[in-house]
């Protein structure tokens, strides 16, 4: 059971043991969809028992009068609860130009953070500075792509824009499963698992097969996704040559990898609230439509 908190400042409780604390910070340009991914995060984990909506004012991040009326955060809040023994703090930070500086100053006390972009209106400065800042504070990112639901949108050509954008390959671990133009599950690449299934109503996703229309995308995804891991070893580079096949157990532990961090960022879709968030060293990365935090180690 998630323990729900939001705030602008301090919260009075039990001290937290410092080892099993998590600090994420959601970072990216206004309008991405920053905050209702925090929403929907907690939302899962039961911190909140209703999933608020930015565009309605709802949303439990955005609780300031003037928040609600211009439906943008216009400062950082804090949503807190509990995940597998772990204590996560989810740090939704403004996207605006003038508040950045509060994004920038939330960024020092993060673990990690994950940049939310939006797969049809481009990217823009505030998110570049904001990537900029998180790796010079040596910060694993994850790169979550939102409103891929919409039409024309093109996950593969986002994703080779925002590679030549930030100068950096970045390859996918997951991609959506669509059906009558919206989303109708996700294709988990590290395993190659299909979940199927709408997460709103809390209920849980189902395994199932990939679907054939998305399995030559899924093909070529993974396939890119082992390539980027063979490169991060001789060893698995070598095997990889010989069978073009690593296991998920040799998967995972690149992403454990700290050259992995350093030289891969992994962009999941919008398919399904997830996050990341691991200590600076080390980044184990992973997604479906189960509503978990990724593995994450000291």
């Amino acid at each position: 059971m998630g323990l729900a908190w939001h705030s602008r400042g301090f919260s009075k409780g039990p001290l937290l043991e410092a080892a099993k604390v998590r600090n994420v910070a959601f970072i990216g340009q206004v309008g991405t969809g920053k905050t209702s991914l925090a929403e929907a995060l907690l939302y899962r984990a039961k911190a909140i028992d209703r999933l608020g909506r930015v565009d309605e004012g709802t949303a439990t991040l955005d609780f300031e009068p003037e928040e609600i009326k211009r439906h943008a955060s216009l400062s950082s809040a804090f949503g807190r609860y509990r995940w597998k023994g772990l204590d996560v703090t989810l740090i939704d930070t403004p996207g605006t130009s003038v508040f950045l500086a509060d994004s920038y100053t939330c960024l020092e006390g993060a673990d990690a953070a994950v940049l939310v972009l939006d797969g049809q209106g481009g990217i823009r400065i505030q998110s570049e500075r904001l990537c900029g800042r998180a790796r010079q504070l040596g910060l694993p990112v994850l790169v979550f792509v939102s409103k891929m639901d919409r039409e024309r949108a093109d996950l593969d050509a986002f994703v080779a824009e925002a590679s030549d954008r930030f100068g950096r390959r970045l390859v996918p671990i997951s991609v959506p499963i669509m059906a009558n133009g919206s989303i109708a599950g996700v294709v988990d690449l590290l395993h190659g698992r299909a979940y199927l299934g709408a997460l709103a109503d809390g209920g849980e996703p189902k395994e199932g097969e990939i679907p054939a229309d998305v399995r030559p995308q899924v093909d070529v995804a993974r396939k890119a996704l082992m390539e980027a891991v063979a490169e991060t070893d001789d060893a698995l580079l070598e095997r990889y040559l010989e069978d073009e096949h690593l296991s998920d157990d040799e998967v995972e532990r690149a992403f454990d990898n700290a050259r992995f961090v350093r030289e891969r960022w992994c962009p999941p879709s919008q398919v399904r609230a997830c996050a990341a968030s691991a200590p600076r060293s080390s980044w184990t990365s992973s997604t479906g439509s189960s509503p978990r935090l990724p593995s994450m180690r000291r």
